[in-house]
Parts: structure tokens; sequence; C-alpha cells
């Protein structure tokens, strides 16, 4: 069964407080969690039962350097209960075309995270420029076992974990030249490294670039606001693998292989409003990776 009969109960109080000191905006939270995971199933051997807690928190510093400048850096503690896939599945997985074993004695990710941004912005263009590290204990991931199920034929993979170290940066912009025309772009790069064995976090995102062009008029009469939407994305081609990524891709489709390959996407679209706003009955109509 890939994923058994489960009921989760999740309590979480939390408090927050901002306050503003001149030029500095200071903000403070913090979380407590609770976690309740109860398995009654008959494909496992006794019915299971998991409880997890953690207390959580995070401090932000926005500092307004000069108008319409700021830097931004905010400092959290975070916590993941593992789910019940990834401690009882065992079974395929059509969509990632594996079969895919969880791991009963999984225990929570608790994660530093840690970012710096630099952020201006105006009444036509927002520009925010950041980078971030977080460091995760026990982090959950999958790999592949070199192993083949025979019902399926699918690779095996097995739910494990590892301390782990994500680092990157991170660009979004947008520009409103004119009344009519908006720009908008992002830009985001990761980099995951398994600490405990010093390789590669497998299934790790490449390098992303994304862009939107939107043209809206008032338009008239019955149909108010339209719009034409054209937008894209590029991803690069991800040549940082993990051993058991490498062997897997090595040995794909019949031990013809597999390379990754860059690729990007082109999207279409456009829209309009019945009637006055904000009561206004709103049609959309986009195509994604229209080539």
């Amino acid at each position: 069964t890939l994923i058994p009969n489960t009921d989760v109960t999740g309590l979480g109080v939390y408090a927050f407080e901002q306050v503003t000191l001149g030029r500095l905006d200071l903000s403070v939270g913090a979380r407590y969690d609770y976690r309740y995971l109860a398995v009654r199933d008959t494909t496992l051997p006794v019915d299971q039962d998991r409880t997890w807690n953690s207390l959580t928190g995070n401090l932000g510093l926005l500092y307004r350097v000069a108008d319409p400048v700021a830097v931004v850096f905010n400092v959290g503690r975070g916590f993941r209960a593992p789910s019940s896939f990834d401690l009882f599945s065992n079974g395929v997985h059509e969509g990632t075309v594996a079969f895919e074993r969880g791991n009963a004695s999984l225990a929570t990710e608790k994660s530093l995270n840690t970012d710096l941004a630099l952020r201006l912005q105006t009444t036509r263009a927002a520009v925010e420029l950041g980078g971030f590290v977080n460091w995760v204990q026990d982090f959950i991931y999958t790999v592949p076992t070199g192993q083949t199920d025979p019902g399926s034929g699918f690779q095996v993979y097995d739910v494990t974990q590892g301390n782990a170290r994500l680092s990157g940066v991170e660009l979004a912009g947008q520009v409103h030249p004119t009344r009519w025309l908006h720009l908008q772009g992002t830009a985001d790069y990761v980099r995951g490294t398994n600490t405990s064995t010093g390789n590669p976090l497998p299934a790790m995102p490449p390098f992303r670039v994304t862009w939107n062009v939107r043209l809206e008029t008032a338009g008239r009469g019955l149909f108010s606001e339209p719009y034409f939407l054209f937008s894209g994305e590029s991803h690069a081609r991800q040549g940082r693998l993990d051993p058991a990524e490498a062997s897997f891709f090595a040995d794909a489709f019949g031990g013809k292989g597999y390379r990754s390959a860059a690729y990007s996407l082109v999207n279409l679209g456009g829209g309009f409003s019945l009637g006055p706003s904000p009561k206004a009955l709103h049609v959309d109509l986009v195509v994604r990776n229209l080539f």
C-alpha cells in the first residue's frame, strides 16, 4: 500500500509582536505545535501511533537605509513531523515511476533558517535580492536503492534521513513603466548538501528564471479590465547529482541512460471582467507550456 489509512490531529498556539523603532522594524514570533498521527490499516502488522511536539520561533529585522532602500534579516527555527507517507509507504507511486518504501523510525526535521535581503520599493518598481542558508537536522529525503520491484518493474526508493545544508540566492522584481504595462521576473538558485555524507542532496532544482509581461486596459461597456499575458520560465541543466541519483540515471531506460537537460516553457493568456468591479464576473484563459 502506497499510503496507509491515517488520522492526523494537529494543534498550534502562537504569538506574534511587531514594533517600529525609528528606521527599524522589529518582529518576533513563537509557536508551539502538537501533532498526533494514528494509522489503522490492515496492511500493517500492528496499529501505529506517533506523537510529536515542538517549540519554534522567528526574529525579523527591517532597517530603512534611505527611502526607498531597506535591508531585511530573518532568523528562525523550523520543525516538520514526518508524514504517514514518509513513515509507512510501501508501494508503487505512478507519479514518480518508483516503488517507494517508508521508514518507521524517522525523527522530526529541525532547522535553523537565515536569510538576508536588500529591498528597493517605489510606486512603480519593486526589486529584492536576497540570500539564504538553512541548516536542517534529520532532513527527510528518498534515494534509489539499486533494487527493482518485481511486480511493477520500478526502481525501489527508500526514505532516509541525514543532516543537510540548503543555501542559495533569490532575485525578484516588478516594474510598472506605464499604467497599462506590467513587467515581472524572478531568478533563483539553491544548492543542497548532505552534510552527513558530503554528497549533493537528491532532487534539488537547478537554476531557474521566470518572466511575465502583462498588458492591461480599462475596457469599456460590459467588458472591463481586459488584459493580455505573456510569460515563461527557463530551467538550467542539473549537473550536481547525488551518487545514487547518478547511478539510477545511468541505468535508466533499460540501460540507455538519462541525462538532465535544460528546458524552457512559454505561457500565453488573457482575460476580462463582465460588469463593474468588484462584483464583476472575471474570465481568465491561460495556456501553459504553449509549445
